[in-house]
């Protein structure tokens, strides 16, 4: 609970994508690896006496569990919105040659395009299920694709590569 008061205080402001009235329990039914990501961005600011290398410690683990949902060809916008956030605030790396940022914000753009973030009145088309969005599942996804958007676009300016934005009708 105290990681996800530092996530919503310090770092929800410049990416204001996620509802703080949420708990912390339902961001972890939503994906794992959204629940984690708050807290692993939130571990930045974190530095009690009893674990003062919280980030560090998450940072193997926590890289291991994004590729492995990541491999598992992921189809939940949820685990798109744990991209973006793990895009903005990167977890820890040794060298800049082995920060993983660039390659993981095409995979969060080609993931929210192959789930169809960037057609939302038009998700059936990208599901093989029956889906229908109320007004408020429907805006949280075009907030997602913009978010996704912004993401890429930063990504992209702040490692000097192109961005993978994509913008489209819905922005």
């Amino acid at each position: 609970t105290h990681l996800f008061n530092e996530f919503f205080a310090f770092y929800h402001p410049f990416l204001p994508f996620l509802s703080p009235q949420q708990p912390p329990d339902q961001y972890k039914q939503q994906h794992p690896l959204l629940f984690w990501s708050i807290i692993a961005v939130a571990a930045r600011r974190f530095s009690p006496a009893d674990c003062p290398n919280l980030l560090t410690n998450l940072s193997g683990p926590m890289t291991r569990f994004l590729w492995t949902t990541i491999g598992e060809v992921p189809s939940n916008y949820h685990v798109v919105k744990a991209m973006c956030l793990l895009c903005t605030w990167p977890l820890p790396t040794s060298t800049t040659t082995s920060d993983p940022t660039h390659i993981l914000c095409g995979v969060m753009m080609k993931t929210a395009t192959g789930i169809g973030l960037h057609r939302p009145n038009h998700i059936r088309d990208f599901s093989r299920v029956s889906v229908e969005l109320n007004k408020e599942q429907l805006h949280d996804r075009v907030t997602t694709w913009a978010v996704c958007n912004i993401v890429a676009q930063n990504v992209g300016t702040g490692y000097g590569q192109p961005a993978s934005s994509l913008y489209d009708w819905t922005l």
